[in-house]
């Protein structure tokens, strides 16, 4: 038995599936001369290859018809289909990818073809060439003889070089919709005279991720399991509601029942759901709760406020994109229910106490020095002073607010409260020792606020705002915030205008510490952790550019 996807694929331009592809390439082979180069892109499964043949049937068909349609009849078009035409070349670029491939290639366009009118070489996955490979065929590209047409295709355009894809007509392959899934299904169907139910095709068009080939492998797959009309049986050979249930996943998300959430987890492993599928379920399942708060379009089912989506959407990408090579493909999964479920718990185990103080002697330790550390204990009750308070004859108001003793920082912000200097340094310096070059960003930042969730960055400089946005760096100064602030924090940039640091010394007198004369720098908006590493500074802007 033929597989369904090659024994009903596209063998003219009417037959592809896509409708915006279909009008496009009509509307082409109708000019009076046909571009030399074409790059078809778009998702895997979309019709990009079998498109590439039809436009090589239309180049060198023998009997092309009025409106521009191969005959599928004569020499040319039959050689091609069976692809042992000599003059149509296809040329997988993911093992073909070096520039000793194309310098070959650049060598035969250069003969004339054996029987056909033009010589089409058709490249696919052509963004796994090599950087060399790809400027080897730049030339040829753009300035090919008369008698050579280039057709690349490619899953991920962005990887290609832009002088390439400037040379090419852009051919773009969206991801299929479900209603033209269906119908590419039904015609199917149709032409093998099988009798279906639609709930049945509407199963399979939501679980192929826009592909019309693997729409119609699983397909086939159900007929021969013979259950086109079952949809209950249709559903446990997919494995998306028997074994695994993203509604009941949300609903014991949402009640924080982390035993539950693993239970159902653990059983779709065990099942042999792909760990792909359910990350593709959770996050289209997201999508839907996101529309319904939206108002766009409701799901009965969502119990998810905006935040609550938002907070949950970012947990199970990071942890999808940070453990998906793990040993265990259910991995992020179990990370992200369990982060989740103990977010904003009020978790007051002995561990988290004991971290929390170590956390705290830490702190001491570095803004504290020796010489009066001892002292500093044996004031545990002194109030604060804030140099804000200095009035003009240079008195200062004491606030005992709990933040500072005498310049130590004994506990995280209040929501609604701005990061204190002190904290700020704190978070610069345990930044430095996961990550110099995220710190080094920090430099040319500043908090601009706080409100228990969120801290937002005044970014002084594009290139840092960029940087301290991208991954690596912003999950490095997450990570120690939720180690210094005892809570998850999300980070946000903007830009703002770079001001000038003022360091105007002021001496405190506090007559509850024996007469020790504190100083503090007042308005010092950018802080510098440390006066000892100007000898490394080159290295660290290295670090900096190359990360």
């Amino acid at each position: 038995m033929t597989t369904l996807y090659l024994k009903y694929r596209p063998q003219k331009i009417s037959d592809l599936d896509l409708a915006e592809v279909r009008d496009f390439l009509s509307r082409i082979v109708n000019l009076e001369e046909i571009p030399h180069a074409f790059l078809f892109e778009g998702p895997r499964g979309s019709g990009k290859t079998s498109a590439a043949r039809i436009m090589a049937k239309i180049l060198n068909c023998e009997k092309l018809s009025n409106d521009k349609e191969p005959c599928n009849k004569c020499e040319q078009c039959i050689s091609i289909t069976k692809g042992t035409n000599i003059d149509v070349v296809e040329l997988d670029a993911a093992s073909y990818r070096g520039i000793d491939d194309i310098r070959l290639i650049r060598e035969s366009v250069k003969l004339s073809p054996a029987k056909a009118k033009k010589r089409v070489y058709i490249i696919d996955e052509a963004h796994m060439l090599t950087t060399e490979a790809s400027n080897a065929l730049l030339k040829t590209l753009e300035e090919p003889p008369g008698h050579v047409v280039f057709i690349l295709a490619t899953t991920n355009p962005e990887k290609l070089l832009d002088t390439i894809k400037s040379r090419t007509v852009r051919v773009n392959f969206k991801k299929a919709k479900s209603e033209e899934i269906i119908r590419s299904l039904a015609n199917v169907l149709k032409k093998e005279k099988m009798k279906y139910q639609d709930e049945v095709l509407s199963l399979i068009s939501e679980n192929v991720d826009g592909s019309f080939r693997d729409a119609k492998k699983i397909l086939e797959e159900f007929i021969m399991k013979d259950i086109l009309n079952d949809i209950e049986k249709a559903q446990n050979h997919l494995l998306c509601k028997s074994d695994f249930d993203a509604d009941q996943l949300f609903k014991f998300l949402k009640e924080k029942d982390l035993k539950n959430c693993v239970s159902i987890l653990n059983g779709s492993e065990s099942a042999g759901v792909p760990a792909k599928t359910v990350y593709t379920r959770l996050i289209n399942k997201i999508k839907d709760y996101l529309f319904s708060v939206s108002d766009y379009k409701k799901d009965p089912s969502n119990s998810f406020d905006k935040n609550e989506i938002l907070a949950l959407s970012d947990i199970f990408i990071t942890y999808w994109d940070r453990y998906q090579n793990d040993i265990s493909d259910y991995v992020p999964f179990y990370l992200a229910s369990a982060k989740w479920c103990d977010k904003e718990s009020g978790m007051n185990n002995e561990n988290t106490d004991t971290k929390n103080k170590k956390n705290e002697e830490d702190i001491n330790n570095i803004n504290n020095t020796d010489g009066n550390r001892s002292d500093l204990k044996k004031h545990k009750n002194a109030k604060s002073v804030e140099v804000a308070d200095i009035n003009k004859n240079g008195d200062a108001s004491e606030k005992d607010n709990g933040k500072q003793i005498g310049g130590i920082l004994k506990d995280i912000p209040d929501e609604g409260e701005n990061i204190s200097q002190d904290v700020w340094k704190q978070i610069l310096i345990m930044t430095r020792n996961k990550n110099a070059s995220t710190e080094a960003l920090l430099r040319a930042a500043r908090p601009a606020n706080f409100d228990g969730k969120i801290l937002t960055l005044g970014v002084f400089y594009k290139f840092h705002k960029e940087k301290l946005e991208s991954i690596p760096h912003k999950l490095c100064l997450e990570d120690v915030l939720r180690e210094t602030l005892k809570t998850d924090v999300r980070v946000e940039c903007f830009l703002t205008q770079p001001e000038i640091v003022k360091a105007e010394l002021e001496t405190v007198i506090k007559d509850d510490l024996q007469g020790d004369r504190i100083h503090t720098f007042r308005d010092t908006s950018v802080i510098l952790t440390e006066s000892n590493d100007s000898a490394d500074i080159m290295k660290l802007v290295d670090e900096v550019f190359g990360s």
